[in-house]
């Protein structure tokens, strides 16, 4: 046998496992043995070596010519592999064997060990489920041991009389005697046994004692020899060997068989022994000629380059090659081989036949910096790392790649630009072999359409003529043009705005609208002419009058008044609101919201008379002070009930009347006749049936109430009463038409809902409480955004969280709730603080309540550290004010296609009947990876990615 061969064979590992559990050994496929024992070594490999079961000891030597007989007492087999050629093309177990079909549960083990020439066939095939005898055990044992070098061929071996061993494996068994493998005192039989030694089938009791001994663990076995297993036959297991199998057991070599048995007496098969040889590799540190194991350097579809445990590149041709890895008993695809991971290989001729991989971990660390240049050699770039000037080598292997995962050279790198330096943990060197530009200033010029502003973070975003969109960040000192005039902020730019703009250095430093949907005015509103249309302002910071037309269509925003109109507006010389105007491109007021109004309110007036004829109404204070002030067609009232108007005041206005106003000089803005008083209760005498309240304006008033008061909370539609409302509460005290009692009471109070479905039309929203509950909305309630901007029914979108004011059981106010998406970042339990990084890359600490509800998958913890860093969330509070922080779904697949008239995102299916590959992403999905900004044209088919989805919609892909 040659010493090539000898070393191969040797690679393989004696171990107990899985499979039956039962053991495995693999020795020549035949059914006969050679008697010679003096061929050359060359010849051992075929394990075609056949004859009698002689004991004769005086064989004649081969000459080392392959055409010559092994022996003279040969029955007439040659010892050349002609005869039997041992198998050993690339490729699985399958293709080794014939009889070793794909997906046999051995195939592993079988295609390793023939890979490295320990397992032996015969025409082709493996035979894996005959038995092994005691002799094959002990050769297999040897050639695990790397002693079969000591192997004295030169001279016969004789054993005592009785002792029945094939000429073949005399020198294996001899050697085994000398090595401290078997015993004399147990293994010599007497003469005249009616049984061979060498062909006795091997028991498992018996191979469990070769193995233990091979793996040199006789001292533990010593030790344990008198500790009874937990096998249900273990009366059954030979004094001797319990020891062993103790061992075997505590280095989990066998788990035992069905029925928490041994079966100590039970055979081996070849696939059996050939499994637990070749599990056993983390029990020894022998190694064989074409078995390296190290670090994958370089990996394509037809070549890998390890660096080895020798310091050394190894290189490999890929075809036909088998992959695995550790945990694995079926074959994987190559693509689970990745570079810089740890790997085993057997090499066959330069070839990879077996890759296994031992440790999927990537040996690559990450170090961030700020490139500064690259040096003349073309082989030096330094970073500013840390505070720290640091400088790396690199050379032709080391990939450069960009912003989108695409190659490029480091001479295009620009100065400042962030990099990801990944330098390898496994040769001592620390070489560079991966940099990637994780962002990098910008400095252009560009055009497009704005389609979204953030005047806060002072960012925007742009479309340009190829449909791609981009968000841009505002320089502080950027100078913003229209039309020769220059802009005071981004907040005059709009939605839709056609602009140009120049970027130095990532931040844009001039921007000009180049035409615009709307531009803002502020001023001073002096006349209104409804007939023509005409509204006549003077702007903020002049003295001139300017005019402009009306649009057909104009929207009014008046702080207090849920649906205003023009005829809500107060023009004046001198007290006319001050308002802003949005104006179109054809110079129409398309829209006008009060920002400050020069009025006054009185509260807690009392009518002392009303002339019709003059629409003149006098009233006086709490200090009997007298005041006049004339209604007008423009006055809106409020009496609680029906329409009024000038003609009915006299009738509604009897002396001792109660009423609020708001005036603006002389002239009345609004009239209420006070029906109601809202605050928080102070107390409730039953005894004189009164109640004391402070009012939103602090005042602290008592009122007497009806006894049949009747009473209205949210969520309880009937059998309510006094007994219901609590000191404390915040309430509506509603008047009699009489105004001297309270005849109704309605607790305030609020709770969040989503939006259910919107009906712009009429202005109605239905909303959905957590319980599933439907609540309609009507025209009148007052829409608020989160900063209490009036909005419109049309403002919303089903889905939407908002936060709704009940007064009884009747919505009297519907505000947006807001809300905060991002990435945990880190968690600090002790403070009840979490840190975000939103969808514009920025980091957000954000401080829990003290009650807290954390929501994943429906399931509510109020412990912080059930979220995890890495999770997507959605932040906002409850209606309580309380923080509630959900867990958003995530998926991550290999990226397809997108289809972005219909907002769908492809990904790869996982198999033929994985339906789960189609998804809808709303039309500002962020799209990056890590820190930079990406667009959808920007992925690539394969492309891993995660996809963060909320309300069944993907609202975040991030590139991996």
């Amino acid at each position: 046998m040659s010493k090539k061969f000898v070393t191969l064979f040797l690679s393989a590992v004696l171990v107990f496992g899985a499979a039956g559990s039962a053991y495995a050994a693999v020795t020549p496929a035949n059914g006969n043995s050679s008697t010679s024992t003096t061929n050359s070594k060359d010849n051992s490999t075929s394990d075609a070596n056949k004859g009698n079961t002689s004991n004769t000891n005086n064989n004649t030597s081969n000459t080392g010519n392959t055409n010559n007989t092994s022996n003279t007492g040969n029955t007439g087999n040659t010892g050349t592999t002609n005869g039997s050629s041992t198998n050993t093309s690339i490729g699985s177990g399958s293709a080794l064997f014939s009889d070793v079909k794909s997906g046999f549960w051995a195939e592993k083990h079988i295609t390793k060990l023939a890979l490295e020439k320990i397992l032996l066939g015969n025409n082709g095939k493996f035979r894996p489920n005959d038995p092994v005898t005691q002799q094959e055990a002990v050769t297999m044992a040897i050639r695990y041991m790397n002693l079969e070098k000591d192997l004295d061929a030169t001279s016969s071996v004789a054993f005592q009389s009785g002792f029945v061993v094939d000429n073949y494996f005399k020198p294996y068994v001899a050697l085994a005697f000398s090595k401290g493998l078997l015993d004399k005192n147990e293994e010599m039989t007497p003469a005249g046994s009616k049984e061979a030694w060498g062909s006795k089938k091997a028991s498992r009791e018996w191979i469990t004692k070769i193995l233990v001994r091979a793996l040199n663990k006789q001292a533990e076995a010593k030790v344990a020899m008198n500790k009874a297993t937990t096998f249900a036959d273990n009366s059954k297991i030979s004094p001797s060997m319990l020891g062993y199998i103790n061992v075997a057991l505590d280095l989990k070599l066998t788990t035992g068989m069905e029925g928490n048995k041994f079966n100590p007496a039970g055979n081996v098969t070849r696939a059996q022994l050939a499994t637990f040889f070749s599990r056993g590799d983390q029990h020894t540190n022998i190694k064989y000629d074409n078995v390296y194991q190290g670090v994958i350097t370089s990996l394509s579809d037809s070549e890998l380059s390890l660096y080895g445990e020798d310091g050394k590149i190894h290189n490999f041709t890929l075809k036909g090659t088998s992959y695995y890895t550790a945990d694995s008993e079926t074959s994987v695809p190559a693509s689970t081989v990745q570079a810089y991971t740890k790997v085993k290989v057997i090499d066959t001729q330069g070839t990879a036949g077996y890759v296994e991989v031992i440790d999927s971990k990537i040996q690559l660390e990450s170090v961030e910096g700020k490139f500064q240049r690259l040096h003349s050699t073309g082989t030096k770039f330094t970073v500013l790392s840390n505070d720290d000037y640091v400088t790396y080598d690199f050379d032709a292997g080391t990939a450069f790649l960009d912003q989108n995962g695409k190659a490029m050279s480091a001479k295009d790198i620009a100065p400042d630009s962030t990099l990801d330096i990944k330098r390898e943990t496994f040769s001592g060197q620390k070489k560079v072999v991966l940099v990637q530009v994780k962002s990098a200033p910008v400095n252009k010029t560009g055009a497009g359409t704005v389609t979204s502003i953030d005047v806060a973070k002072q960012t925007f975003k742009v479309r340009d003529a190829s449909n791609v969109e981009e968000t841009l960040t505002l320089s502080p000192d950027a100078m913003l043009l229209y039309q020769d005039q220059r802009l005071k902020s981004l907040a005059e730019v709009k939605v839709n705005d056609v602009i140009s703009y120049v970027v130095k250095n990532g931040q844009v430093t001039q921007l000009e609208v180049k035409q615009t949907s709307a531009r803002t005015v502020r001023g001073t509103l002096i006349n209104i002419s409804t007939a023509n249309k005409l509204v006549t302002y003077v702007k903020e910071g002049t003295s001139r009058p300017e005019v402009n037309l009306l649009a057909d269509k104009v929207e009014v925003v008046v702080d207090g008044i849920k649906t205003p109109t023009i005829a809500d507006l107060i023009a004046d010389d001198t007290n006319g609101d001050v308002i802003e105007m949005t104006i179109t491109p054809d110079d129409r007021i398309s829209k006008i919201q009060v920002v400050g109004r020069k009025m006054e309110q009185l509260q807690e007036l009392t009518v002392a008379g009303y002339n019709p004829k003059l629409q003149l109404l006098t009233v006086t204070n709490a200090k009997g002070k007298a005041f006049s002030f004339y209604a007008t067609e423009t006055t809106k009232f409020d009496f609680g009930t029906g329409n009024i108007t000038l003609k009915d005041l006299e009738a509604q206005l009897p002396e001792k009347t109660k009423v609020n106003l708001t005036v603006l000089g002389d002239k009345i803005l609004t009239l209420q006749k006070v029906y109601k008083y809202d605050g928080k209760l102070l107390s409730l005498d039953s005894w004189k049936q009164t109640l004391t309240l402070m009012t939103d304006a602090g005042q602290t008033i008592t009122l007497p109430y009806d006894s049949s008061a009747v009473v209205f909370v949210y969520g309880k539609s009937s059998g309510t009463s006094l007994s219901d409302v609590k000191v404390g509460d915040i309430i509506s005290a509603q008047l009699r038409t009489t105004q001297d009692k309270v005849g109704r009471i309605s607790i305030k109070s609020q709770a969040q809902f989503e939006v259910y479905s919107v009906d712009a039309s009429r202005n109605m929203l239905k909303i959905k409480s957590s319980t599933g509950y439907i609540e309609q909305v009507n025209d009148g309630v007052s829409l608020l955004d989160e900063n209490g901007t009036a909005l419109k029914a049309s403002d919303f979108a089903p889905g939407q969280i908002v936060n709704v004011n009940f007064s009884g059981n009747v919505p009297e106010l519907v505000r947006k709730v807001t809300l905060t998406y991002g990435k945990v970042e880190s968690i600090d339990a002790a403070n009840s603080k979490i840190t975000l990084k939103d969808f514009s890359g920025q980091k957000k600490e954000m401080k829990l309540t003290a009650s807290y509800q954390i929501i994943r998958n429906q399931a509510i913890s109020t412990n912080i550290n059930s979220l995890s860093t890495s999770d997507r969330v959605e932040v906002r509070l409850d209606a309580d004010g309380n923080t509630v922080v959900r867990v958003l779904d995530t998926l991550s697949r290999k990226f397809a296609r997108y289809t972005a008239s219909a907002n769908e995102i492809y990904v790869q299916r996982a198999s033929l009947s994985d339906n789960n590959y189609k998804f809808n992403f709303v039309t500002n999905v962020y799209v990056h990876k890590g820190d930079s900004l990406l667009n959808l044209q920007s992925l690539t088919d394969a492309d891993q990615i995660l996809l963060v989805f909320n309300n069944n919609q993907v609202i975040e892909i991030e590139k991996l």
